[in-house]
């Protein structure tokens, strides 16, 4: 109703308006200038109530922005100005979260970053508003929801049995608890997008969708920030291994 009623005209309060939509979904799934709160609150909540957020709250949230925009904002008028707002949005995600997460010696504001850099590659599905990309949308937040849980999983383990959720003190975890180290690794690669592993196959639903649509450069953005975010995964891997 709300977009029948808007029909193809852009006024200045409906464009207004659709920029403060963007900002508070974007709050909410923390894309980028929005994200300032998710590292802080990563950290010090704890570890159960941070995987909440980052799971259940950011895939209802991105549920909302799949019926807001495919069915509101996807008007004529609204077409071009949404599209470049979300495509902006969307890079920018991607290029700050995988960058700033190579840095960090915490592990929950190193999943915090990541968890940023990941809603960026989902946005890359909405933005190629077609069928093929609200399903690459769908599975790869379903991979994403099990991959985070794995890993906020591990995340607790460590907090709990050693006080602390510095990566540093994750030295020869693999000794300690083997399960749990397979259970992080399998979850950080897939996150990482490495093969034959889910996250491959989502990311590749996601960026070849965006590159039917003609979307080619936001798909490349996300391809070579994807081969980035694997140095700082792998770096955790590393630590628990050697």
């Amino acid at each position: 109703q709300i977009a029948s009623s808007l029909g193809g005209n852009l006024t200045p309060a409906s464009l207004l308006a659709t920029v403060f939509i963007l900002a508070g979904l974007g709050f909410k799934i923390s894309l980028v200038p929005f994200h300032l709160w998710a590292p802080d609150i990563y950290e010090g909540a704890p570890t159960p109530v941070t995987a909440f957020l980052a799971i259940a709250s950011k895939a209802a949230a991105f549920a909302v922005l799949i019926r807001v925009y495919l069915l509101t904002m996807n008007s004529q008028a609204f077409s071009a100005t949404g599209q470049t707002l979300l495509f902006v949005m969307a890079a920018i995600t991607m290029i700050v979260g995988n960058l700033i997460a190579i840095p960090q010696t915490n592990l929950k504001r190193l999943l915090a970053f990541s968890s940023i850099a990941q809603a960026g590659y989902l946005m890359v599905g909405i933005i190629a508003e077609s069928t093929a990309g609200i399903k690459g949308v769908l599975f790869y937040a379903m991979i994403y929801v099990f991959a985070n849980m794995g890993a906020f999983a591990v995340a607790t383990l460590v907090a709990e049995k050693q006080g602390s959720s510095e990566i540093k003190d994750l030295a020869g975890f693999w000794h300690r608890s083997p399960l749990a180290t397979v259970v992080m690794t399998a979850s950080l690669l897939s996150l990482a997008g490495i093969p034959p592993l889910a996250g491959f196959v989502g990311k590749f639903y996601l960026f070849s969708a965006a590159m039917d649509q003609g979307y080619v450069a936001i798909a490349y953005i996300g391809f070579v920030m994807s081969m980035i975010s694997v140095y700082y995964y792998l770096s955790v891997i590393k630590v628990m291994f050697l």
